[in-house]
């Protein structure tokens, strides 16, 4: 257990990182599951905002930082014991006879990069960059059956792109960054560069092989794993045929304005080739009203937060779980 090391592959949401998962997986000396997402909750302890609990989470921050002081060295014992406690759980999970590492592909782990650099002084980063205005299409066709919905994943839209673009430019010494595009244009060239930065064997079958993984648990992209059985260039002019309607142009434009140069030019792109794409798409005749509909109500759901409070509101409902003594 004690020479198990990690890989976090950090991405966006629909960003062929379920793709590149599987084609890693092939390796023997790597074995991942779908998606963890164990170390969000736990970074969480260190926080003390955006957390809401029963217990009162300001309070229990408050306490484990004082406890956190009381240890010799501080933040690192408690990073320390932290790091054993998760590498513990990921042997564990692993089936393979001397696995050299152990991949998390977590996408909302753009949140908490600083977080997984402090705890894991010595795992390695790669980090997959898409085209965002690909991300949002797909979102839309994936998830939200073509509806201009996107109340759960504003925060991957909006903040996911520069979280991901500051994180590597911290992370470069320990991380590789890889194109979407690159991916699946030239899969074996970008394979061959992964797997000298991990420091494993390179296989050409990684890119005919990874249909035969099997990754347990819910998460993770379901849909593109029982449609995809061979890498292809097609997903990457799909967007233009989503993002056609007025609303959709207009939406597009102003969300690529709003990324910037600086972040658009770590996911190899900038603003002035993404606007002309975006002119470029022809428009259909129908949908933006629809569109307009969809976003709206979807903005309005975010900043009221409906669905929380339909949760305390049935909670509330529930007297003795919510006054136990009554």
């Amino acid at each position: 257990m004690s020479e198990l090391n990690l890989i976090f592959l950090i991405s966006l949401p629909r960003s062929g990182s379920t793709l590149l998962q599987r084609m890693l997986a092939t390796s023997p000396e790597i074995h991942t599951v779908s998606e963890p997402w164990l170390l969000l909750p736990l970074s969480s302890v260190l926080q003390n905002k955006y957390t809401l609990a029963m217990y009162n989470h300001q309070i229990a921050y408050e306490a484990i930082s004082d406890f956190i002081q009381s240890l010799p060295n501080k933040h690192r014992d408690f990073y320390g014991a932290l790091e054993k406690f998760i590498l513990s759980l990921y042997f564990h999970a692993s089936s393979k006879i001397d696995v050299k590492y152990f991949l998390d592909k977590t996408p909302r782990y753009y949140m908490i990069i600083d977080f997984l650099s402090d705890v894991f002084p010595s795992a390695k980063f790669i980090f997959l960059f898409r085209n965002p205005l690909e991300v949002l299409a797909s979102i839309l066709s994936s998830w939200m059956n073509n509806k201009f919905f996107l109340y759960r994943y504003y925060i991957d839209l909006s903040y996911g792109p520069h979280a991901l673009a500051e994180g590597y430019a911290e992370m470069k010494e320990r991380a590789i960054g890889v194109n979407y595009r690159d991916l699946v244009k030239l899969p074996n060239v970008e394979l061959k560069k992964i797997c000298s930065f991990l420091d494993i064997q390179y296989v050409s079958s990684m890119t005919d092989m990874f249909t035969h993984v099997q990754l347990n648990g819910r998460m993770g992209d379901k849909k593109g794993v029982n449609e995809y059985v061979n890498i292809t260039t097609s997903s990457l002019e799909k967007w233009k045929g989503i993002l056609n309607t007025n609303y959709r142009k207009m939406y597009a434009k102003r969300y690529i304005n709003n990324l910037g140069d600086k972040t658009l030019s770590v996911f190899g792109t900038n603003k002035s080739e993404m606007l002309k794409e975006i002119a470029s798409i022809r428009n259909i005749k129908q949908g933006s009203f629809m569109d307009f509909f969809y976003h709206t109500t979807s903005t309005i759901k975010r900043w009221i937060l409906i669905d929380y409070y339909k949760k305390l509101i049935r909670f509330s409902k529930d007297k003795k779980s919510f006054f136990p003594y009554l």
